[in-house]
């Protein structure tokens, strides 16, 4: 049976055919086709809504009940319209239903596979994407809200992305205005927001496109390449919802990824949402069904069109083309009468009184025909609604302008006091109300269309207030007729005459009244409720702080706190604060149990302290796998051998008068071991001499005879030769075997191409001799160079070398000409032979080279204890310096300590591979140079000179109050890829470090935008700390005490600097060039991408040329050349040829810096153009450097990439990088590169071999055999017949071996191996590594071949031998994710991206790119663009990295966590000398630091105390009847770290943004209060009860406090009951309600609401089942908690809003302020609501929002003042059940309680919609999470054999047991 969609496609391809069909047939066969589907669609809302009915709030709330009432009838009337029609479903329209269900069942499936990201990530500065206009109308409509709320919430959601730096447009397409015929009130929002944003704002609006089909759209998305487009998936009906299906397939079709609006969040730095990758699933979907999408759209549209020509109001027809006629004839007419008329509010109101009263007049004139119309339309013969008269029309619009009136006198300070009217309107008024909407909607746009009059646009957003109207309403309907007579002022009043009388002007033929009476007839507009006006729903608590006395408090918030009320002592919320025992660190309070820290609980490996012999033993073991590593990176270089000395470094650079001093006066000894050096040198010259006697000839030889490889073995010789004498020898002779070689292939090769690689081998030698052995080269010498360089063409530099050149028949040399320039010559062909600018004077510092200027610096700032940002490109040698620095501490003691922080455990691997590979050192026992600390396993942490570690894990030990004394022992921090700043995780983390330490630093980075800013903020932070160090040196108390009783130091204390240095290196060593790759003819075409092809005219224009563009020499070569082709009257075409450009001209050697300097000219020029006016020709220059790859299919791309790798290895391009974003592409393209090489080997093999080799292998097997019975029998009594023949066996076995061997062998085209890269007993060492990992055997066959792939999934030692084998050369060819970019050393020939991301920004291109190009190895570094489209290639390089600001660095649990370490900081007299610091008043600038990492504390007990209610059941937590009470310690709440100080006042988020500050210090604010309410903080800032568990899982907060709450109420004992009493095992059903419970606060990770209605039949149950019923209550009663507390916390810190502001729409700066109205009685009654509107914004305070509606989270972000700077995200609510902007529930992912049930990975990977390697990375955390809970409550429980204790004790073992059954992973 055929599919419906092929079915459908050959309907159409028959009906199609008939090109003499008429369009309207083609257009009943649409209707046909919708009508039918729109009658099935209608039955399966009904079955959809019964499920959804109780969580989906339909866009109708955007219209009061009424109003939605009655456009659900309009939608259903069109819907019954269609059904009575008497035709039956044909075929063709079934599969067209059946194609429409298909589609929704894909994008339900793609947008179920949502992941929720930072949208506004790394590429945010450099990229922009495109915003669906629609889907903003969507998102904020769905809810009442009245006009100009609407458009203030628009404009802070659209402030929110440009203030992060986004770019974007928006898009409103015309086809779907149609989509909201039967919604006016849609229709006017969506006209005056697009005429608003284009006005008063300044957005890039594009209106032209129709539809996403419309070839305009197409060239749009070529040239732009938008990052992604936000689009709704929900719409207000079902034709809109398949509408916007079809929208998003399109999109992702086109490699643009979607947002959904729905579920969008934002905080202070970024926003989230749902974002859809665009895969090869969706491309190859809709290039399937591209025709039925196409006719599907169009055939919505059309039915859509065709059905609006007329609207029915009271059963009266009302035509809208004759109402748009009417409303140009009046516009016409009030031009007349307002020609100077500004004023858009008046002229919209009067147009549609005018207009609306004037048709509704003539409907009701024509009542027959009205009749006749009820007749026909069967639909309509069942509404009975009177029709207003056009008396009662008429009060309406009486009304409507008297509310305008009100709208241009009233400021919105007095509008937001207006009363509150719930009563909507009657039935009898929404059917006019609907006609002056669509009036209101023609009006505006007509009124664009007006381009002769004058109108101020200003108030667009400002045109309706529909409560007003209400209140008005109600007003003169009710209380006026009850005798309330209020005076409307005269001004207005004078107004309001004047609006009407222009009403009556233009109706000339109508009379429809005087202004006054405004009501004439007695009809309701409103209905009669009993609750007419919003009423308060609860009252407001006494607003005021807690009082708090902490020196911390007081010195950072104290100036704030100033400004806010307290509440005084004996208020009842401080009466009634909850009492609990303070916390105690280091030992539970009660047991006396010691307690562990994250540091104690993380997996020990071993520790040189152990005398253990099977310890020690594995300790070797690892030096000895660390060396191997090593060596991988830096080869076998000699180790360093530190000794130790009792006086500190002598700095080398401030010694050199004595060093000169010295070397006048040499001693005996000094000239006896100079002349030993002489002989030494001479006998080994001597050796070399001899050496390259015997290569001579050989070397000779093969250049003549292969050239290539004569060439690399001359270069061998000379990389290994030190004699300078015989490597000058050796170049002479390369250079006359060049030139003849060179002559020779003239010769031959005549006029035709030639290869100059030879003639650049010539002058290669040329540079070389004249540039390093200028003193060797004699007369003749130079002469023959000079004879080189003429027969190579360049006589002008062989004249200015030699005068005395013999003269040659130049005729008979010009055959051996390169017919090019010299400069010309160089530049083009020998760009990556031109030598650097480096210096020749050695350091004495640095042994293995001679380091650049820039690395001297870096040695200087390490010598004089300075601290630096260094920034240089990757594979620079930046790093070296932190080596050096490691060595200068390891020098001067055994106490110092050198941290470096690396972002990713795979570089704190390969830092430590590096250590043992470059140090040894004699240390006593238990000391080690390095040490090691992650989240997963440590060793020899605290006991080792160098740590390398994580930023969590160096957190962890700062913010430790009892490893303080170690921390002290920091002499040096080195943070490598420190641009991890602007990171989206764990970004916060690297802030709070770099504030914290005291020591100095060097912070590493190759991709900072904006280093001098970062300098700066941490100039600032060292300023602090050099004060307070100062304050403390000068207090009495530091002098006495600080040393008490602790070791002090042999070494003498080296001087401190606190000065940062910025170190600028830009300059890559090798070039990159850029490649595009298309495929046509089955053949790879790759075209040169010249980086000038990038720009643009507008972004030079505007932004100049990037500063990191850099051309190659053969680039400016290109560009010149292009140049002068464009603007051949170009005044400066001679000044810039290269042969006469000043730095080339008559110049034999030309240098790297002569050719910068030549680009920076072009440069230069190219802006000239467009000063001087030529943008025309820098357009055509621009776009004729642009390559014009061929498109072809991205499955054929796919397919045919294992060629393409082929391609690289021909063009020796070899070794690679692969780089894509999705880890099932990179094992499977692996995977695919390794096929296909053994299908090659495969198809060369002869087909008998095969057979062959099975007969081998079985012969093999029956050797074996008779050698196993011979050797199992007795020897000695066997005959030497016997002997013999096994002898022969013996032999036979071996020659079959060798045989078979021989025949197995891979072809070297079958592989990417380089065999000789890595020896046998090296490689099976390596293997050996990875013996028990899960994908051993893959990654060891693929090894074999030379491939290996990398990602972040795999497990630590499987990337490790990958990076290893790469780094060695065996391995040549890897697929990798962007994990292998972070730091990892694998440098490579080429890198090629092959898959485009979101994820592909601006700074991962550029650490990806930066692996390209080996220093010392090649000459050129490669990228290539492999199915990347162009316009994202253009972004990619011409964008610019994007700038640190800073991450949000508080959470509540860090405030917590700092209050600990203030508390209980273990230097008692430190702390004092600190608090003298603070009482002298110190105060510095800067603001705060990061949160979300640090210390996972440690665990206490709670006790209530003093408490009105009785402690609750708490199990084996239950306290004892009398406990003993420990004394409590002295109170240290005034004696703090200034570490905490430092986080919190040097935010860089809070560096020179007085705002940023002014809010963080806000939120502290609330997250002490918060604390001291929960019981977490005494008044006095002391940590109390549960304050361990809490800060130990930090990192999960809010949960970690409803974990507290849990336990606080005893539900996990009732829960954990075992099977019978006295037992300690639990039965399967408690277990999977405890993974319930745990899951639901710990695991949460929400899908889209969407997800919900793509449900198949799987293994997992997918979505996450509520919580049971008393944890849920648990839940609900500690979220009703924070929502007061935040409310509070809300309106207390509302007076530092910025009301001047507040009364601004965000984005435009509309300013709604002028003088109120006073002298209106009716203005006075109607604006004199009691409600409480001072904390909330005024513009929400029109929708009804009041102060109290800060109690509810759900209204917060949009109630709260927006200058505040304080998101309801940082309330640290536990959602049970989360909605997205349309209402519709967000499940939870059930990952990890599916996986407890059925133990399968692959069900999480099909049925969870996880990434294998992600599902487990989750599964693991969440298994980590269950161990640390348990530790945690079994050194809280005092039982051993407590039931919860034992309950998470079983699930820990039977969770982490399903997850080792998985495979060996070992982490």
């Amino acid at each position: 049976m055929a599919s419906p969609q092929t079915d459908l496609k050959e309907d159409r391809s028959v009906h199609g055919s008939e090109s003499d069909s008429s369009v309207d047939e083609e257009s009943e066969a649409t209707d046909s086709s919708l009508e039918h589907y729109s009658s099935l669609v209608e039955e399966e809302e009904d079955k959809e809504k019964e499920v959804e009915d109780d969580n989906h709030h339909d866009f109708s709330d955007a219209l009061s009940v009424e109003e939605s009432q009655q456009f659900s009838k309009a939608d259903k009337e069109d819907s019954s319209i269609l059904r009575e029609r008497p035709d039956s479903p044909n075929p063709e329209q079934r599969e067209c239903l059946g194609f429409l269900k298909k589609l929704s069942v894909f994008i339900w499936k793609s947008l179920s596979q949502a992941k929720y990201v930072s949208l506004l990530n790394d590429f945010v500065e450099s990229e922009f994407f495109v915003i669906d206009g629609d889907a903003l109308l969507l998102k904020y409509l769905c809810k009442k809200r009245q006009y100009l709320p609407f458009f203030y919430l628009i404009e802070c959601f659209l402030l929110d992305f440009t203030q992060k730096g986004a770019k974007y447009v928006i898009v409103f397409f015309k086809d779907v205005e149609q989509m909201y015929f039967n919604y006016p009130n849609f229709l006017f929002h969506r006209t005056a927001l697009i005429q608003h944003l284009k006005c008063n704002t300044d957005i890039t609006i594009r209106t032209e496109f129709s539809n996403c089909f419309s070839p305009e759209w197409q060239i749009f998305l070529k040239e732009c390449y938008p990052y992604f487009m936000i689009i709704s998936d929900i719409g207000q009906n079902s034709l809109h919802e398949d509408y916007l299906h079809i929208f998003i397939t399109h999109t992702l079709s086109k490699k643009i990824n979607v947002v959904l609006t729905s579920g969008q969040e934002s905080d202070a730095l970024r926003v989230y949402g749902y974002y859809i990758q665009s895969v090869h699933e969706h491309r190859l979907f809709f290039h399937q069904h591209e025709k039925d999408l196409q006719h599907i759209c169009e055939a919505i549209v059309k039915y859509l069109q065709k059905s609006q020509d007329t609207v029915y109001l009271y059963n009266l027809k009302l035509s809208l083309r004759n109402l748009q006629k009417e409303i140009c004839q009046t516009i016409l007419l009030l031009k007349n009468l307002w020609p100077e008329e500004s004023n858009l509010r008046r002229v919209v109101c009067v147009l549609t009184c005018t207009v609306g009263l004037k048709m509704y007049s003539n409907m009701l004139e024509n009542a027959k025909a009205f009749e006749e119309t009820k007749k026909q339309t069967k639909t309509f013969s069942k509404e009975k609604i009177e029709a207003l008269t056009l008396e009662e029309a008429a009060d309406l619009c009486r009304m409507q302008c008297l509310s305008v009136v009100f709208l241009l006198n009233l400021p919105l300070s007095q509008r937001a006091q207006i009363r509150i009217i719930n009563s909507g309107w009657t039935e009898q008024v929404l059917p006019f109300i609907n006609m002056l909407q669509h009036s209101d909607y023609l009006v505006l746009k007509q009124l664009n269309d007006e381009n002769d009059w004058k109108l101020d646009l200003t108030h667009l957003s400002d045109l309706r207030d529909n409560l007003l109207l209400k209140n008005l309403s109600y007003y003169y309907e009710t209380e006026y007729c009850s005798g309330l007579n209020l005076e409307l002022g005269k001004k207005m009043k004078s107004e309001y005459q004047y609006l009407w009388s222009i009403v009556t002007k233009l109706a000339a033929n109508c009379n429809f009244g005087d202004a006054f009476p405004v009501r004439s007839t007695s009809q309701l507009f409103l209905q009669q409720k009993k609750m007419l006006f919003k009423e308060s729903k609860e009252d407001i608590p006494n607003i005021g702080l807690i009082p708090m006395k902490s020196n911390i408090v007081e010195d950072y918030v104290g100036a704030v706190l100033e400004s806010l009320p307290i509440l005084s002592s004996n208020d009842p919320e401080v009466t009634s604060l909850i009492k609990q025992t303070e916390f105690d660190e280091l030992r539970h309070w009660h047991s006396g149990k010691p307690l562990s820290d994250e540091y104690d609980r993380t997996k020990c490996s071993h520790d040189a302290k152990s005398k253990s012999p099977e310890e020690r033993r594995r300790i070797q073991k690892l030096q000895s796998y660390y060396q191997l590593y090593g060596r991988s990176l830096e080869g076998n270089i000699s180790k360093t051998i530190v000794t130790q000395v009792d006086e500190p470094l002598v700095l080398k650079s401030t010694n050199a008068a004595v060093t000169k001093a010295k070397r006048m006066h040499k001693s005996k000894a000094e000239i006896i071991a100079e002349e030993n050096q002489k002989r030494l040198n001479a006998k080994e010259e001597k050796k070399e001499q001899e050496q390259w006697s015997v290569l001579f000839v050989l070397i000779e030889k093969e250049i003549k005879h292969n050239f290539t490889h004569g060439i690399n073995r001359l270069e061998n010789f000379l990389k290994t030769c030190k004699s300078n004498s015989v490597k000058f020898t050796a170049e002479m002779t390369g250079l006359n075997v060049c030139l003849e070689v060179w002559k020779e292939h003239c010769r031959n090769q005549g006029r035709k191409s030639r290869d100059l690689s030879i003639a650049v081998q010539v002058m290669r030698r040329v540079h070389v001799l004249l540039d390093k052995y200028q003193e060797l080269l004699k007369k003749t010498h130079i002469q023959k160079l000079a004879k080189c360089l003429k027969y190579l063409g360049f006589e002008n530099l062989a004249c200015s070398l030699s005068s005395q050149i013999i003269e040659n028949d130049n005729e008979k040399l010009a055959k051996y000409s390169t017919e090019m320039g010299a400069a010309r010559f160089q530049l083009q062909y020998m760009g990556y032979y031109l030598f650097r600018e480096e210096r020749k004077d050695p350091d004495p510092r640095i042994q293995h080279f001679i380091p650049d200027t820039w690395q001297r610096e870096l040695l200087d700032v390490v010598d004089n204890n300075e601290s630096a940002v260094i920034v240089a490109p990757t594979s620079s040698g930046k790093t070296y310096a932190s080596y050096y620095c490691m060595e200068k501490v390891l020098r001067e003691s055994n106490e110092g300590v050198v941290v470096y922080v690396s972002p990713t455990k795979a570089l704190v691997n390969q830092v430590m591979g590096t250590v043992y590979n470059r140090f040894t050192k004699t240390l006593p026992h238990g000391l080690v140079v390095g040490g090691i600390f992650t989240r997963d396993y440590r060793h020899d942490t605290l006991n080792c000179q160098i740590l390398v570690t994580v930023p969590q894990c160096l957190e962890i030990l700062l913010l430790s109050p009892h490893r303080q004394e170690w921390v002290k022992r920091i002499r040096y921090v080195i943070f490598d890829e420190v641009h991890c700043l602007g990171g989206e995780i764990g970004a916060e983390v690297w802030e709070h470090l770099l504030v914290m330490i005291q020591c100095p630093f060097l912070a590493l980075s190759a991709t900072i935008s904006n280093p001098e800013y970062l300098t700066e903020w941490l100039q600032s932070v060292k300023r602090y700390w050099q004060l307070a160090e100062s304050t403390i040196e000068e207090s009495p108390s530091s002098c006495t005490t600080a040393w008490k009783g602790t070791r002090k130091p042999k070494l003498q204390k080296t001087k401190k600097s606190y000065r940062v240095r910025l170190v600028l290196h830009g300059d890559r060593y090798n070039d990159l060039e850029k490649y595009v790759c298309s495929l046509r003819d089955n053949n790879f075409i790759i075209d040169h991408y010249h980086p000038c092809a990038a720009l643009t005219v507008n972004h030079i224009e505007n932004y100049g040329i990037p500063s990191d563009i850099a051309f190659s020499p053969r680039e400016s070569i290109q560009l010149y050349d292009m140049m002068a082709k464009v603007w051949q009257e170009w005044p400066k075409l001679q000044e810039l040829d290269p042969e006469e450009f000043t730095s080339f001209k008559n110049k034999i050697v030309i240098t790297r810096t002569n050719a910068r300097n030549y680009e920076q000219e072009l440069k230069k020029e190219l802006i000239n153009w467009i000063v001087l006016g030529q943008r025309e020709k820098v357009s055509q220059l621009l776009e004729s450097l642009k390559p014009h790859p061929v498109d072809c299919s991205e499955n054929e791309k796919r397919i045919r990439f294992a060629q393409f790798v082929e391609k690289l290895q021909d063009m020796d391009k070899l070794p690679a990088i692969f780089f894509m974003f999705n880890i099932n592409s990179v094992e499977q393209r692996a995977i695919d590169v390794f096929y296909n090489l053994t299908k090659k080997q495969m198809y060369e093999r002869d087909p008998n071999t095969q057979k062959e080799i099975e007969s081998l292998r079985d012969k093999l097997r029956k050797t074996n055999k008779t050698l196993e019975k011979c050797l199992a029998s007795n020897l000695k009594k066997e005959s030497a017949t016997k002997h013999e023949r096994m002898i022969l066996t013996w032999n036979e076995k071996q020659y079959l071996k060798k045989r078979l061997k021989k025949l197995t062998e891979v072809p070297p085209d079958c592989t990417y191996v380089n065999s000789k890269a890595v020896d046998n007993e090296t490689l099976m060492n390596i293997f050996h590594r990875i013996r028990f990992q899960r994908k051993r055997f893959q990654l060891r066959m693929l090894a074999q071949r030379g491939i290996g792939y990398h990602h972040a999934s795999m497990a630590y030692k499987e990337k490790q031998v990958v990076e290893m084998l790469f780094r060695m050369g065996y391995i040549r060819v890897v697929t990798a994710t962007g994990s292998l970019a972070l730091g990892i050393n694998m440098p490579c020939k080429s890198v090629v991206f092959t898959e485009d991301s979101i994820f592909l920004d601006a700074l991962n291109y550029r650490q990806m790119s930066g692996r390209a190009g080996r220093r010392g190895q090649d000459m050129i570094g490669n990228v290539f663009f492999y199915d990347i489209p162009l316009p994202k290639v253009e972004k990619l390089i011409k964008s610019n990295v994007p700038q640190l600001r800073g991450q949000f660095p508080l959470s509540i649990s860090l405030v917590l966590r700092l209050m600990l370490l203030a508390a209980k900081a273990d230097d008692k007299a430190d702390a004092r000398a600190k608090d003298c610091l603070c009482h002298a008043g110190l105060r510095l600038t800067a603001a705060t630091v990061t949160a979300t990492s640090g210390e996972e504390g440690v665990l206490g007990e709670t006790v209530a105390k003093g408490t009105k209610e009785p402690l609750p059941d708490l199990g084996a937590f239950e306290l004892p009847s009398a406990p003993r009470w420990r004394p409590h310690r002295a109170r240290l709440g005034c004696c703090h770290p200034l570490e905490v100080l430092s986080v919190l006042k040097h935010s860089l988020l809070s560096f020179k943004q007085e705002r940023n500050a002014e809010m963080l210090k806000v939120y502290f604010i609330f997250s002490l209060q918060f604390l001291v309410k929960e019981g977490y903080l005494d008044q006095e800032c002391n940590p109390m009860g549960f304050t361990g568990l809490v800060s130990h899982l930090y990192y999960h907060e809010p949960s970690n406090f409803v974990l507290v709450s849990f336990l606080l109420k005893g539900l996990f004992h009732k829960l954990c009951q075992p099977i019978e009493n006295g037992s300690a095992v639990f039965s399967e059903a408690v277990m999977v309600q405890l993974v319930l419970v745990l899951a639901n606060l710990f695991g949460r990770r929400y899908l889209p609401a969407c997800a919900t209605k793509f449900r198949t039949s799987c293994q997992s149950k997918v979505f996450l089942e509520h919580l049971p019923e008393e944890f849920s209550a648990a839940v609900h009663e500690y979220n009703c908690k924070i929502k007061k507390n935040f409310g509070c916390f809300l309106l207390t810190v509302a007076k530092l809003a910025d009301m001047e502001q507040e009364y601004q729409l965000p984005l435009s700066r509309i300013d709604f302020t002028h003088k109120e109205c006073d002298n209106s009685e009716l203005t006075f009654h109607l604006m004199k609501s009691t409600k409480s509107i001072a904390s909330v914004s005024p513009f929400t305070c029109l929708s009804g929002i009041v102060d109290e509606d800060l109690f509810d989270a759900d209204n917060g972000n949009e109630a709260v003042l927006r200058t505040i700077g304080v998101n309801v995200r940082n309330a640290p609510l536990c959602w049970l059940e989360k909605y997205d902007n349309q209402g519709r529930r967000m499940p939870l992912n059930a990952y990890a309680l599916d996986f407890f049930k059925h133990g399968s990975l692959v069900a999480l990977k099909t049925d969870n919609w996880l990434n294998e390697g992600d599902a487990y990375n989750l599964l693991k955390d969440f298994s980590l999470l269950i161990k640390a809970i348990r530790t945690s409550l079994g050194e809280i429980c005092d039982d051993p054999n407590d039931n919860v204790v034992l309950a998470f004790q079983q699930l820990s073992e039977s969770y982490s047991a399903k997850l080792a059954a998985q495979g060996g992973h070992t982490w």
